[in-house]
Order: structure tokens, then C-alpha cells, then sequence
């Protein structure tokens, strides 16, 4: 489950949180991949739909509309204002996202199999903290697997290379800002309806309300799925045109229409960058930790439209501790910095380590973190025992072993990276269990 989806306690499912926990109110957002022929140049996509409350899935369909307004311009142009299943952007640069007015909160939900290194570097001055940046990597992946060939739900989600295909972010709501500066390259879609009159070099600001949050999936755009996109709606204006009844009802539906156009093709290796990564401030994010720790509960905060289900639904904030933290959900496999201090208890002894020194930890079944409370490995304030890990793992400092294969319990303890005020540069390497 992703802790930005809005689930109630993961110990009363057999499903548990996964992923790393952000406070931040705004990123910017950029793909970068290796060369391939299928790649249509540069451009990347992503698409920004209210997720299920359920088991994280790449390939989900939306579980509500989404109130979506687009403008254009200086002064500003509205193209586009009305509800729809899910918004697109096809784009050859980075796009601006902002959100947190009412809960400064985001999830990175890493890809099967990869890592993620988040950095940490002083800003221009001291009263503005650390500036972060989050590198999330995804391997190679083959084309969609024939869904004959999975003959059950537990079998799909025993298939890891589908479900958590690439990273993906929630954030939440109740409103969430996307802007960039539109080129010759760039496509916006609301649904499968193409969005017109965007021109190049204007600025573009894509407004998206949710009941609570926004689930954003980047990737690089396949050449073959980009051309079908652009076609889609074309294929059902001209089939509406022609006298056919369904492609007349999605016409009348237009953007709220079920579904939505997921890329099934292969991809190579890409990484999604998260950089300038805003941190709200203490007072802010105490006032969040409290609504949290409150039992947490908002209501529906978009009202529903006639397409969705007739109900309301009540969401849940995730777990945060009172200081402001990064911190992880899921079993870890690999872990290295050299910006940490705490100490290590393994093999019978116990051995300290401070900041400047490479701390590497390697585990086959991972250390289990943030079951039912994140476990931070980045601090603003004291460190303390909420923060301790363990498991089955292999642990070196500065290159030399603190144990031995096979595998041997460690207990990681007073886990701390960075006080965002001071503006401390920092880096951290890990990855999650699939």
C-alpha cells in the first residue's frame, strides 16, 4: 500500500505501506532514459489520476474523477475546465508540481528492483535549509505479459515487474499545481480528449483538484503509444461523426469516460528526477503531524461527479512523526551513505559510526522498516528510538566489514542524515524489497 493513497492502518490488511515518506509542498519533475529507437526523442509523460485505495498498481485505473483546469499565457487563456478520469502530459522538459495547502505531504513509491539516492545540499543561505533531490531509477522492462497467462489476483501481485513497473509519487490534495513552459513537443490531455492552443514558449498551468490525493506515473514516451494517444480521440469524433452510438456516448462523456490509455510497450532503463524538493516548516509540519496522530480521518474532499460511485469515502494521513523527516516503509535491502551517525550491535559488539563515514548494509530478506510507523533515516531534530532498525544483514564502515557472511542480526540505532536547517550536504542509497 502506498503511504500517500489514503488507507486505513495496513495492520488491518494483509497488506503493509511501502515506499518513502516525503514533507514537502512542491518538486520539480524531469525523466531521463537511455537512448532506444522506440523512444519518441527526448519527450517523456505522465499521467496524474486519483489513485485506488488499495495494493500499489502501475497499471490501476482511476477511483474518482478529477476536477481539472488548464490555462495558458500571459495574461492567461483557459483551454480546458471541467472533470475528468485522468490527465496526460507528453513534454520534452521539466514540469513544476506543487501542492500541500492544506497537508504538505508526498510518497515516492520506488520501482521493483531499483534504488533510489536521495541528496542533500546547502541552499544559497542558511535560513533556507537543505535543498533535496531524489533520483528514483527503473530497469528495463519487456512489454506487457498476455493477461491470459496470469490466472489469478494473487499471481498478478506476485508480479512485481508489473505492478511497480516504475516509480511513482502520490501527493496530496485538495489541489495540486503542474506548470511548465510549453514547446513545439509538448501535448496535454484531459482523458482521451487532446487539449488545443497551448503555444510554444508560453507558460502552462495545469490545476488538478482530488478527493485526496494525486498519483503521478512518469515514463519515457514510446513512439508507437504516443501516436495512438494523439489518435484516440480523433478515431472517436470521426466514429461519432459517422453515426456510431458508442463512440457517441463518449463524446457525450468526453474526459470522464472509464478507462484510461496505458503504455504497454517496453521500456529501457530510466530514472525519474525529483529536484528542488520543498520542505515546509516546522510549525507547518507540526500542525500535519498533529491532524495526523488525530486519528488522521478526512473526508472526500471533491464532491462526486454523475460518473463516480454515489458514495463518499473517508481517507486516512499516514503515520509522521512530530519532527520533520524522511523516512522509509518497506522491507530494505541495500542501504549506503556517508552522511549518517548512529551505531551498529551485530556479532557481539557494538561499533559507532558519525557522518563521513560510508556506511553500507545489505540484506537478502531486507530490514524490516516502517511496518506500521515510518522509520526515518532524515532528521531536522533529536534522534531517537523510533528510529532503530533491524534484521538479517551484512554491514561494512569505510569499506571494512563490522560482519561476516552468512548474514548476521543487526541492530541499526539513533538513525540520523540531515538537519534541514543547517543546510547540511548529505547523500543516501537505498532500495526496497519488490
Amino acid at each position: 500500500m502506498s503511504p500517500g493513497c489514503g488507507c486505513l492502518d495496513p495492520a488491518f490488511s494483509a497488506h503493509e505501506w511501502f515506499g518513502m515518506s516525503l514533507p514537502s509542498t512542491g518538486f520539480d519533475m524531469n525523466v531521463s532514459s537511455a537512448p532506444s529507437e522506440e523512444l519518441d526523442g527526448k519527450r517523456w509523460t505522465f499521467t496524474a489520476l486519483s489513485p485506488e485505495l488499495a495494493p500499489i498498481d502501475w497499471y490501476e485505473s482511476p477511483n474518482h474523477t478529477i476536477q481539472m483546469r488548464v490555462e495558458a499565457g500571459v495574461p492567461r487563456r483557459v483551454l480546458f475546465s471541467g472533470r475528468t478520469t485522468y490527465s496526460l502530459a507528453v513534454l520534452d522538459r521539466e514540469v513544476h508540481v506543487r501542492y500541500g495547502s492544506r497537508y504538505p505531504y508526498a510518497a515516492l513509491l520506488p520501482a521493483a528492483g531499483a534504488p533510489v539516492e536521495f541528496h542533500s545540499a546547502p541552499n544559497s543561505r542558511p535560513e533556507f535549509g537543505s535543498e533535496m533531490y531524489i533520483d528514483a531509477f527503473a530497469p528495463a522492462r519487456k512489454g506487457w505479459t498476455d493477461i491470459a497467462e496470469i490466472d489469478s489476483e494473487s499471481e498478478y501481485r506476485a508480479r512485481t515487474d508489473l505492478v511497480q513497473r516504475g516509480p511513482m509519487v502520490d501527493v496530496l490534495g485538495p489541489e495540486v499545481r503542474i506548470g511548465f513552459s510549453a514547446s513545439a513537443d509538448s501535448d496535454l490531455y484531459a482523458g482521451y480528449k487532446r487539449i488545443e492552443g497551448m503555444r510554444p514558449g508560453e507558460p502552462v498551468v495545469v490545476t488538478l483538484k482530488t478527493p485526496y490525493a494525486i498519483r503521478l506515473f512518469p515514463q519515457p514516451a514510446n513512439r508507437p503509444w504516443t501516436g495512438y494517444q494523439k489518435r484516440a480521440w480523433q478515431d472517436l469524433e470521426k466514429q461519432a461523426f459517422e453515426g456510431e452510438e458508442e463512440a457517441r456516448r463518449h463524446m457525450r462523456i468526453g474526459p470522464t469516460m472509464v478507462g484510461r490509455l496505458v503504455d504497454e510497450d517496453s521500456t529501457p532503463p530510466y530514472v525519474t528526477h525529483l529536484s528542488r524538493v520543498t520542505v515546509p516548516s516546522r510549525e507547518r509540519w507540526s500542525e500535519f503531524a498533529e491532524l495526523s496522530s488525530d486519528e488522521g480521518e478526512v473526508r472526500q474532499m471533491l464532491s462526486n461527479h454523475k460518473v463516480d460511485s454515489g458514495f463518499s469515502t473517508l481517507y486516512q494521513l499516514p503515520p509522521v512523526n512530530p519532527e520533520v523527516e524522511v523516512g522509509v516503509f518497506g522491507p530494505m535491502v541495500e542501504l549506503e551513505s556517508s552522511s549518517m551517525r548512529g551505531r551498529v550491535v551485530t556479532n557481539g559488539q557494538t561499533r559507532a559510526f558519525g557522518r563521513g563515514q560510508t556506511v553500507s548494509i545489505e540484506s537478502e530478506d531486507g530490514i524490516a522498516t516502517g511496518r506500521y510507523q515510518m522509520t526515518p533515516l532524515v532528521s531536522a531534530g533529536l534522534t531517537t528510538a523510533r528510529a532503530n532498525v533491524a534484521g538479517d544483514a551484512k554491514v561494512s564502515i569505510d569499506g571494512e566489514p563490522v560482519n561476516t557472511f552468512p548474514f548476521l542480526p543487526v541492530l541499526l540505532g539513533a538513525l540520523a542524515v540531515i538537519v534541514f536547517g543547517l543546510g547540511i550536504e548529505a547523500f543516501l542509497r537505498w532500495s526496497l524489497r519488490p
